[in-house]
């Protein structure tokens, strides 16, 4: 069975890294299928971009990142601390070259990682950075996990995980699959919302188990590595303690909780009691009851095996300990992290350089070394981290502190108007005169590292955000030439192609961007917008369902197939379409303005009005709907009401002639009736 379902090619490959040639070499690149081992389809996370030369150059020391998304770097990985490690390596060691492989991605934890890390092993690695813990009680077998059997002891992960990595066991994970989706509808990816209501009390046995599991796996990885004479660099995992609350809190029989503890900390901490502050907050980590971070017990075994194991090819930097060293209380709070183990910036460039340190003592002693270590802003500027890149990131994360569990902390309101504000400040620094800097150090940088495609998305990133959407394209289409096989590149060209209204050119490149990532929701709805702009609309509406497919709750989807079906003159459907969109987002604006035209088209002007007054609630800037509201209250008389909304509009943009003409025509009605 096995030998039939290969020859039909069925099924997919379980390696993480596979073969690829690329312009006359062979490299290795990510496996986009990798994780369907461990996640269902429609849940899956996915590697960061890898491309690597199968041969390793010589004079090259190849370093290998494992871990999970606070070592990947989420909210981006292209300045996250992998990124400041090999900036600073490169400086330090001028004339030697490191690649630095980052192998790590979100939601994993060591039951992905340790085979991960045995291919790694296969690919002539010198180091080995491993950061990993913040997952073990969330990820996959997890205590409070939503992939797979919570807690599920060791002997059952390998022996599920490793059936899936054969075409057989594939073939009877879709029939469940199938079987799972007649009972109820398939859960797409939502974030840290996932977990909501899946707590795990802090002595739950559960617990222990995954802790046993972890302890196993990270000493079968650190084995795997060391029989391939490997150097492996050990973490201890650094977490928000300082500012960030329990997720959830349970309260056991003795009277405590989490956030009982995480108050306690906090109110030593006001009085200068930085040892019983210490103590509180890691109980406040230690007994979340949703357990996104590590904590102490996972740090320990991390130490005590990087004790035991402690040699030349094994060192230990304790991130938990040593990563706040520098603040009066020796934590790490929001000076490091966006919010619970993310790392901001700064965060990032300090445990990049600590890791560089450490790096540093597993190189020989004889190779020439520069003395200083690279400033944060010198190494910034090689990363191409400017204004416009950090406040996308920011606007990201004011997205992300806005959903539960993250939202719903004590301290989120506060930490949400901190980084909102920190936004602002910083687009308003950004300056015609800035940008020509800023672009200058890009081109800089891109002819002394031509090779390094993250700084080029960085690069054409920059250039969408300032406008130059010509000048983008031609980033992301060198680098679809240097990255054939990532679906990045074909889907931003895709996105410009559209915003210029080239919907051909659009409609084939993010075919190409699905092709290469099928199960790509946002591929599918772009594919679909462009197919509608160029009035395709079956094509739209098939690109729509394959999205729907993926994420059945998403309002957003459920709008854009009300969009093809008004647009083809199908209103009863659009009409029906935005009222189950509704349904799935209430606070959607975008819907009500959609259906108000509907109603308004019907006659039906009291629901029109409804429609047009939630738009504006939900959406108070936006002067097209305070115009179209305002036409509409002058169609039923309401003059008064009408000229504050074409007054709104006008706020809203100075100068807008609909609305000048708008009020002028109040103004004369008014003054006849008078």
């Amino acid at each position: 069975m096995e030998t039939g379902l290969r020859l039909a090619n069925y099924g997919y490959d379980p390696h993480f890294f596979k073969p690829l040639r690329i312009n006359g070499r062979d490299y290795f690149v990510q496996n986009e299928d990798f994780s369907y081992r461990f996640f269902p389809r429609e849940t899956a996370r996915h590697p960061g971009t890898i491309c690597f030369p199968a041969d390793k150059p010589a004079d090259t020391t190849r370093i290998f990142i494992l871990g999970e998304s606070a070592a990947m770097g989420d909210p981006e990985p292209a300045f996250g601390p992998a990124r400041f490690l090999e900036v600073q390596l490169e400086g330090r060691f001028p004339g030697h070259h490191f690649e630095v492989i980052n192998a790590a991605f979100t939601a994993i934890n060591s039951h992905v990682i340790l085979p991960i890390a045995r291919e790694c092993a296969q690919h002539e690695g010198d180091i080995w950075v491993v950061y990993m813990g913040n997952n073990e009680m969330v990820g996959p077998y997890g205590a409070a996990t939503v992939f797979g059997q919570p807690g599920a002891p060791l002997p059952y992960v390998r022996l599920v995980t490793a059936l899936k990595s054969t075409r057989t066991g594939q073939w009877f994970e879709a029939l469940a699959r199938r079987w799972r989706r007649a009972k109820a509808p398939a859960t797409s990816w939502e974030g840290m919302k996932m977990f909501v209501n899946h707590e795990v009390a802090p002595s739950s046995p559960l617990k222990t188990t995954v802790r046993q599991n972890f302890q196993r796996n990270l000493a079968d990885l650190v084995a795997s590595g060391r029989r391939q004479q490997v150097k492996i660099l050990l973490n201890t995992v650094a977490v928000n303690k300082r500012d960030c609350p329990p997720f959830a809190s349970l309260i056991a029989a003795d009277g405590s909780s989490a956030q009982t503890a995480y108050e306690q900390g906090k109110n030593a901490l006001a009085q200068g009691d930085y040892a019983a502050a210490g103590k509180a907050l890691q109980h406040a980590v230690d007994w979340d009851a949703l357990p996104f971070r590590t904590d102490a017990e996972e740090n320990e075994i991390i130490r005590q095996l990087a004790m035991s194991a402690h040699s030349d090819s094994v060192r230990l930097f304790d991130a938990d300990r040593d990563l706040g060293a520098d603040n009066p209380d020796h934590l790490c709070g929001e000076e490091t992290f966006y919010e619970h183990v993310h790392f901001n910036a700064a965060g990032a460039y300090r445990l990049g350089t600590a890791w560089a340190r450490e790096v540093d003592h597993m190189l020989p002693s004889a190779w020439p070394r520069n003395s200083q270590w690279g400033e944060a802003t010198a190494c910034a500027e090689r990363l191409g981290l400017s204004g416009w890149n950090q406040a996308i990131v920011w606007d990201h994360m004011c997205s992300r502190l806005q959903v539960p569990p993250l939202a719903t902390q004590t301290n989120n309101a506060l930490r949400l108007a901190a980084l909102s504000a920190n936004t602002r400040l910083i687009r308003q620094s950004l300056t015609p005169d800035l940008a020509i800097q800023v672009g200058d150090n890009f081109q800089h940088q891109l002819k002394a590292h031509p090779a390094d495609f993250m700084l080029r998305e960085n690069y054409a990133i920059f250039l969408q955000a300032t406008g130059n959407l010509t000048a983008a394209q031609q980033q992301w289409e060198q680098l679809q030439d240097q990255l054939p096989h990532d679906y990045l590149p074909p889907f931003q060209c895709g996105r410009l192609a559209a915003l210029t209204t080239n919907y051909p050119a659009a409609m084939i490149a993010l075919q190409r961007a699905v092709t290469l990532r099928p199960d790509l929701t946002e591929g599918w709805l772009e594919l679909g917008q462009a197919a509608a702009g160029n009035q395709q609309y079956e094509s739209a509406l098939a690109a729509y369902a394959t999205a729907q497919t993926q994420r059945p709750q998403d309002a957003k989807i459920m709008f854009r197939i009300g969009q093809v079906k008004a647009a083809t003159g199908d209103h009863a459907a659009a009409r029906q379409v935005y009222q189950k969109a509704l349904q799935l987002n209430p606070a959607d604006w975008e819907v009500h303005y959609a259906q108000a035209g509907e109603w308004d088209a019907l006659g039906n002007a009291p629901a029109a009005l409804a429609e047009f007054a939630a738009a504006v609630q939900l959406h108070p800037d936006s002067s097209r709907t305070h115009y179209n509201y305002g036409v509409l209250l002058a169609k039923t008389g309401r003059l008064d009401e009408a000229g504050e909304e074409f007054a709104t509009a006008l706020k809203w943009e100075p100068g807008y002639k609909n609305a000048e003409d708008g009020l002028a025509k109040i103004q004369i009605l008014k003054h006849r009736k008078q």
